[in-house]
């Protein structure tokens, strides 16, 4: 079914303006929310760029796939938002080519605003065509919750307060089978099946909950138990380019314990 229109969290309006006011030239994002009849984006986070001029962006492939692998259930990436010159509104033919090798893993939508980011129009790309739907900022309510399974690691499965189980269900799978691989499978299998399948058993890998300053999600960083916390921080401050202190529970945490003690906890990254 096509979605009908997507709907922004109001408040997304101000951080994209400032963004807007502080960068000239094209600016691309990704919008993150939840996946509905009419999805929800509650999350703008701006690209890293290989290459970003007047007309064009470059984004870099790795962060790419690092903001898809590291959403918690059921959060989506809803598609993404860029920024053209004047007052375009209407897409580029490389914009067109670029939308449609999107489609190859889902149905996304794609907004374009204008320079001020004053006006904006979304494209809904399903399989060999695309459609204009409208674009809704509105005042929502910030429930989000989620829910603990106990298999595996604590996974947490975040939703919206009123979704329905219809809803919610369908999008699980995907997500549970890129956590378990990640969780369970090595990266490279090395010798008998019986030594893969007793490293699987151990499970050297989990999951903590990484909180940003900048971002009103928690990334669900998938971390080996003997890497430290001083690694961690270094893998955020590559991506986002900045320096932090890393508090649990309020308190700061030694740059060198190991990440295995935090798995399923809450790490706040505070920039500094």
């Amino acid at each position: 079914m096509l979605s009908n229109k997507v709907i922004f969290a109001n408040y997304l309006l101000k951080k994209l303006k400032e963004k807007c006011s502080a960068k000239s030239g094209e600016l691309g994002f990704y919008m993150i929310g939840f996946k509905r009849k009419e999805p929800i984006v509650l999350e703008l986070v701006e690209f890293k760029y290989i290459k970003r001029s007047s007309v064009s962006v470059i984004s870099d492939p790795n962060f790419t796939g690092f903001i898809f692998s590291t959403l918690p259930p059921i959060y989506r990436v809803i598609g993404t938002l860029h920024r053209h010159p004047g007052n375009m509104l209407s897409l580029s033919s490389t914009d067109i080519k670029n939308f449609k090798n999107w489609q190859r893993f889902g149905e996304y939508i794609h907004v374009v605003t204008n320079e001020d980011c004053s006006s904006f129009a979304a494209y809904l790309f399903k399989e060999d065509y695309y459609v204009r739907i409208p674009v809704e900022f509105r005042q929502l309510r910030m429930n989000v919750k989620y829910i603990t399974t106990q298999l595996p690691g604590k996974l947490r499965i975040y939703f919206m307060e009123g979704m329905k189980s219809a809803e919610v269900i369908p999008q699980l799978e995907r997500s549970l089978i890129h956590v378990l691989r990640s969780l369970y499978i090595p990266f490279k299998l090395r010798g008998s099946l019986f030594d893969n399948f007793k490293g699987i058993m151990r499970r050297t890998r989990g999951i903590i909950y990484v909180h940003l300053d900048d971002l009103n999600y928690p990334l669900m960083m998938i971390t080996e138990g003997s890497i430290t916390i001083s690694e961690l921080k270094s893998r955020i401050k590559e991506l986002f380019e900045n320096d932090y202190i890393v508090l649990y529970n309020g308190m700061e945490i030694n740059d060198n314990e190991k990440c295995r003690k935090y798995w399923s906890k809450d790490l706040y990254f505070r920039r500094v």
